[in-house]
């Protein structure tokens, strides 16, 4: 599985890409069909899904590494952007998310 990481991160950034430049041509259809298909495949084969939080959740150490911070401090510690997705396989983290943090 570990090795499988560049992967998905390589897709995860095209993804990532296509989503911010609004392009909905046939290259990106297949690109996210091509993502889909790879994480279901993970999926059958013992990876338990992705340890990345969604952005304004609670930061929590055991799923994430911080990388930097942002916002305005003060308050309760908060992801603010996932940098880079983590993983589980076989129910233990194989990578935590890499996220910037605010508060």
């Amino acid at each position: 599985m570990d090795k499988l990481l560049p992967v998905l991160d390589a897709l995860d950034l095209a993804e990532n890409h296509l989503n911010e430049s609004l392009d909905v041509g046939e290259g990106a259809k297949a690109l996210h069909a091509s993502r889909a298909m790879l994480l279901d495949i993970l999926s059958r084969e013992g990876s338990s899904g992705s340890t990345s939080p969604s952005p304004l959740r609670p930061f929590g150490a055991r799923r994430c590494r911080a990388r930097g911070r942002g916002g305005r401090p003060g308050g309760e510690t908060m992801v603010e952007e996932v940098l880079r997705s983590g993983y589980r396989w076989k129910g233990q983290v194989l990578r935590p998310a890499m996220v910037r943090v605010r508060g």
